[in-house]
């Protein structure tokens, strides 16, 4: 008979002592996750640890998911019937970990033992080696049909992929998802060594899978069938309606119609939230951070709303208060270039360019405000979400600060001064940040593990492009849009003035080397001498870039259009160059890229 079982395992069990080798068959669907899902599990997990500062053996455990496998037999090894986007990140997590400590190993080589024993058998959530530790195979295999599956390989094996061999967008996602990670990784090793350590065994013992495994294909199946059509899943939210339904049939006093009122309004809150695949406890947690001001962890949302109390009036009110948000929310989440609270550029600047999705709650409390004041918090928000970006400051500090400035905002009368209270507060961490972007910004290396450039290095020059510049072909770029090294990457480091490639490699990937062009300039511009790549500057539609050879210029000699192109020219100025672009000018230009920013983001 064909059996079934099902087991909750930590991933030390799954993927770091088992001999299993997990294999993608070609039925799976491409790798789907991005940025967005890797930075929300590494959230997860430092609000499961309190940025993991807590006794781990003192935690239950933290539940990721389901895995449905099919177990061959013949090897050891199994299909994956279910579960590949979360079993794909978690072993890049691995890897990402495993180059911090090989980081740390040789950077600290007095400490380095210390280093070696926590490394332990890290690699092997990624990978099999022989009795030699040479690489003997992947912990994940893909179906031979399943292009991005190379991409999968090079990134475990250290190895560079070429564009043509890596153009999908599973190939494109896999990239993002592990240099997010690695930036993760690097932002809690920096954090201290006892949070590094704790994460390191947190990921190992209290990260938990349910492993389901069949015997058969026609079991397997039949399994995934049922785990995909259950129905929604019971959320904290919908206990919280069963205990508010209570109260308001206990209440005499509430007539039929209030009641009908009530399960309209909750039914529509979770109505317009389910429409764009919004966790009710996701919004929820941003709606008491932004109405209460309280950061309140996933699963304490029932207790929150338990332990006020609440009449049946405040629950009616609470009702239309949830409806309300939830629409302008959810609107937000669906466009954040044109939606009920805003059609700016920052609003799709903080939601789309910086993906800062804690920013939601900051603008619930001026959900009714005027369209100026709207605008001024949206513009302070994104102001204070790219200090903490590009300070390179952990981006879990933004919700301690919001909770902060929250809760002393919300105790003032009017949205005037709840905003100034926000502003005095945030303004302070922004001169922090800046002070430090002015210090690491400059020489700090984009370079991701395979020696490219990163996203952020991206993220940053559009950025300046679309906030600073104006440049609203960011908003929807026709061609796409690559980062480009002046000085090439191929560079002879002798004939570019650097005492060897070692020390050459240090600068290729700093802001200084790199700008924006489209995917053809870039590809024509490659390899050639800054002297040959001028023109390709000049034709450039990206101000970050042409700005570069030509002095920005407007026709119009007066008002805000002029003055605003007289500060791009003087934060953005030209560089002399003979033929090539060499160490002064990198460091020249990565300078002038932090004053640039300061100025945009101070207040």
């Amino acid at each position: 008979m064909a059996k079934i079982t099902s087991e909750m395992q930590p991933l030390s069990q799954i993927l770091v002592r088992s001999s299993d080798q997990f294999i993608i068959p070609d039925f799976q669907r491409a790798f789907v996750w991005t940025d967005e899902e890797a930075n929300n599990l590494i959230n997860d997990f430092m609000a499961d640890t309190d940025n993991f500062t807590v006794d781990i053996d003192s935690l239950p455990g933290y539940l990721l998911g389901n895995i449905v496998l099919i177990k061959n037999n013949s090897d050891n090894s199994a299909d994956v019937v279910d579960g590949q986007q979360r079993l794909t990140t978690l072993t890049l997590l691995f890897k990402a970990v495993f180059i911090a400590l090989e980081k740390l190993q040789h950077e600290q080589s007095e400490t380095a033992n210390k280093w070696y024993r926590v490394m332990a058998d890290i690699d092997k959530a990624f990978q099999f080696l022989d009795s030699d530790d040479k690489f003997k195979g992947l912990r994940i295999l893909h179906n031979s049909s399943l292009d991005f599956g190379e991409t999968y390989k090079a990134i475990i094996k250290n190895e560079s992929i070429s564009p043509s061999q890596s153009s999908s967008e599973s190939d494109e996602n896999l990239n993002i998802v592990f240099e997010t990670l690695c930036d993760r990784v690097n932002e809690i090793q920096e954090s201290g060594e006892k949070q590094f350590k704790n994460f390191i065994k947190y990921i190992q013992d209290k990260v938990m899978l349910i492993v389901t495994t069949a015997d058969s294909k026609e079991k397997a199946f039949q399994l995934f069938e049922v785990l995909n059509n259950r129905g929604r899943s019971l959320e904290p939210m919908d206990l919280l309606k069963s205990n508010f339904m209570k109260i308001l049939y206990n209440d005499k006093s509430i007539t039929e119609t209030q009641k009908d009122e009530f399960n309209s309004n909750w039914n529509e809150f979770i109505k317009v939230l389910s429409k764009q695949k919004i966790q009710t406890s996701t919004f929820t947690k941003h709606y008491i951070l932004g109405t209460y001001g309280q950061n309140i962890k996933q699963d304490k949302l029932f207790t929150f709303f338990d332990n006020k109390k609440l009449d049946s009036k405040d629950i009616l009110e609470l009702s239309k208060s949830l409806k309300h948000c939830a629409t302008i929310y959810s609107s937000i989440v669906k466009n954040s270039r044109d939606n009920l609270f805003s059609q700016s550029n920052n609003s799709f600047i903080l939601f789309n360019l910086l993906k800062l999705k804690q920013m939601l709650s900051l603008l619930i409390p001026f959900y009714n405000s005027s369209n100026s004041l709207k605008e001024d918090i949206l513009d302070l928000a994104v102001k204070y979400g790219a200090s903490v970006l590009f300070s390179f400051t952990q981006t879990n500090q933004i919700e301690k600060e919001l909770e902060t400035a929250l809760s002393k905002a919300l105790k003032k009368s009017t949205d005037e001064e709840k905003y100034n209270e926000i502003k005095a507060h945030l303004s302070d961490r922004i001169i922090e940040n800046i002070r430090q972007l002015k210090v690491v910004l400059p020489i700090k290396s984009f370079a991701n593990p395979s020696g490219n450039a990163n996203q952020k290095a991206s993220l940053l020059l559009k950025f300046i492009e679309l906030y600073f510049n104006d440049n609203v072909i960011i908003l929807a770029p026709p061609k796409k849009i690559e980062l480009e090294h002046i000085m090439p990457r191929s560079a002879d480091a002798q004939r570019y003035q650097f005492s060897s490639d070692k020390e050459k490699a240090e600068f290729t990937n700093r802001i200084g080397n790199l700008t924006l062009l489209d995917k053809s300039a870039n590809i024509a511009a490659k390899n050639k001498d800054f002297i040959e790549k001028k023109e390709y500057y000049e034709e450039s539609d990206y101000k970050v870039t042409s700005s570069i050879v030509e002095a920005l210029t407007t026709a119009i000699n007066t008002g805000n259009d002029a003055r605003r192109v007289q500060l791009q020219a003087q934060y953005q100025p030209q560089y002399s160059v003979q033929d090539l672009w060499l160490e002064s000018n990198i460091n020249e230009r990565g300078q002038n890229i932090a004053k640039l920013l300061e100025f945009a983001l101070t207040i």
